[in-house]
């Protein structure tokens, strides 16, 4: 990211992540919200998935040796849990994000937490509860979905949808890959809480803006980030 904006190291964007003022979770439902703008589908498809970050040292927040599907082995990383939306177009985003705390390294080393800065509200929770509280999120803020993949099939659909929707479940591998790829979401060098998940939220960002210039454009259909958030600070909606 400090290349893309023309820095020769990335010291000021460390201190964006680290030491600035500023909110990611506010941030992270900024992104939702441009996502759905954009993307918005009452079929659409809610995916869960974790993937892992290869990491070096034990400073960094999460961290320890444990098995990721991402690596394909147990290895020292860090594990994030995401969301995913994917509507009927095949459009695919990253709407929300939270960093997995390891219970006995993490969740009850409270030196180790201060060090990283984990704030002293932040409780344990399994992966399946962290993915509960996104989905909560996502119905809290209108979210228009009607399947969360590897869950169930609440409305009683035939053979072949669900064949259909099982099939979406593939689409957040290639968020993952395009948001690694062409977003930095794994290029980071931050070991904070915080600072991990404002850098994970500014690459969904990204990958949500790649993915709607990447649309043919409609009229009226897209605005830009900065109109849309723009709304958002003066308190109005779209």
């Amino acid at each position: 990211m400090a290349e893309f904006a023309g820095e020769k190291e990335p010291k000021a964007l460390q201190r964006f992540l680290n030491l600035t003022s500023w909110s990611a979770a506010l941030m992270r439902d900024l992104v939702r919200d441009y996502a759905m703008e954009c993307f918005a589908d009452p079929r659409g498809v809610l995916i869960a998935d974790p993937t892992g970050f290869e990491k070096k040292g034990v400073k960094s927040a999460g961290v320890q040796r444990q098995y990721s599907g991402t690596l394909g082995r147990i290895d020292n990383c860090q594990i994030g849990t995401f969301l995913a939306y994917v509507n009927r177009r095949g459009d695919r985003v990253l709407i929300d994000r939270e960093l997995y705390l390891p219970k006995d390294s993490w969740a009850v080393d409270f030196e180790r937490r201060r060090e990283a800065g984990i704030p002293d509200e932040v409780v344990f929770q399994t992966r399946p509860q962290q993915v509960q509280a996104m989905i909560d999120r996502a119905v809290a803020a209108g979210v228009p979905f009607s399947w969360f993949v590897a869950c169930y099939n609440p409305r009683g659909e035939s053979l072949p949808e669900l064949v259909a929707v099982i099939g979406l479940r593939w689409p957040v591998e290639e968020c993952f890959e395009a948001a690694k790829q062409q977003a930095g979401l794994d290029n980071y060098q931050v070991r904070k809480y915080d600072a991990w998940h404002r850098h994970i939220t500014m690459a969904m960002l990204a990958l949500a803006f790649l993915a709607a210039m990447a649309r043919t454009p409609q009229k009226g259909a897209l605005r830009t980030w900065a109109v849309t958030a723009g709304r958002e600070r003066d308190g109005s909606r779209p």
